[in-house]
């Protein structure tokens, strides 16, 4: 199980972020204690075992009137990461490289209750895990879990009758593979979309627990907090975060990048300049000196 410590300032953030600069981060607005994917979550994973491949080949068959363009029929991260986009519950969980868009998603919404922000090492996920470090996105044990939701031909003419276990077989020799992976793997992607570049997305992807018995959780695993860690943000400090967070150029509009958010973002403007009062500015704060010290060595 990993620690957990209190993020109650900005400069905390800071400092995570300059300590733990080889991490990923990822925050939730309220305490879950819980890295699992959408659709193995509780609302999700006691319906049929089959619900993810249903979802899968729901979205593949309905989707294409209303997109501009398509993933190709064998690219299926993809095809994982336009449904995660638009989102459709995947196997996909999202990180970002960035602690101040982890801590946004952290403090944005639910403001009477806690939140919470993780770190987590992806190379000791990996190294720990399928012992691969970081992968390529042709590494074949990303592949096949990226590819065993999509089975097009077991979906469309025998759904009542799904057999994991041959399915598994199949990825394996094709995969050329022993084993199929037991354990989440991260990964950094293809940036397909505006928000995915604004987020700094990465993700972790993780083998379903309702076919595979051995399927394990980052919680399961990682318990050095160099490697894991849940920092909880209290409450009452949410809106004071949201503000700095503002104040330091992260905001809905530059974080989603949609014209609702942009809508958004000038209204939280507009009430900003109400209460500006441009002859009463604030002295800069003096970080490192005096500014005529500065200035008399000739800067």
């Amino acid at each position: 199980m990993s620690i957990s410590y209190t993020i109650t300032k900005i400069e905390d953030l800071i400092e995570i972020g300059r300590i733990l600069s080889h991490s990923w981060f990822r925050g939730q607005s309220q305490e879950w204690n819980n890295l699992t994917p959408k659709v193995f979550r509780r609302d999700f994973i006691h319906m049929r075992p089959e619900l993810e491949y249903i979802l899968m080949d729901e979205f593949k068959k309905r989707s294409p009137p209303l997109l501009e363009s398509l993933p190709g029929s064998n690219d299926q991260l993809s095809w994982l990461f336009l449904m995660q986009h638009h989102g459709l519950p995947t196997r996909l969980l999202d990180w970002t490289e960035s602690p101040l868009v982890a801590l946004y998603f952290a403090v944005r919404e639910n403001e009477e209750l806690n939140g919470e922000l993780w770190a987590l090492n992806p190379d000791a996920l990996n190294n720990q895990g399928v012992n691969i470090g970081l992968p390529s996105l042709d590494n074949p044990y990303l592949l096949y879990l990226a590819k065993e939701p999509f089975n097009q031909n077991e979906i469309n003419n025998k759904i009542w009758n799904y057999d994991p276990a041959s399915r598994r077989q199949e990825l394996l020799e094709e995969l050329g593979i022993r084993v199929a992976p037991t354990t989440p793997i991260a990964f950094r992607p293809s940036r397909n979309f505006p928000r995915m570049v604004s987020q700094f997305s990465a993700f972790t992807i993780h083998p379903n627990p309702s076919v595979n018995s051995d399927a394990r959780k980052i919680t399961d695993f990682l318990d050095y907090p160099r490697n894991l860690v849940r920092y909880i943000i209290p409450s009452e400090y949410k809106a004071n975060l949201l503000g700095d967070l503002r104040s330091l150029g992260i905001s809905r509009g530059t974080v989603f990048q949609d014209l609702d958010s942009l809508c958004e973002d000038i209204v939280c403007y507009a009430r900003d300049l109400d209460h500006y009062d441009g002859p009463r500015l604030p002295e800069p704060p003096l970080c490192s000196g005096k500014w005529d010290e500065f200035h008399r060595d000739g800067h």
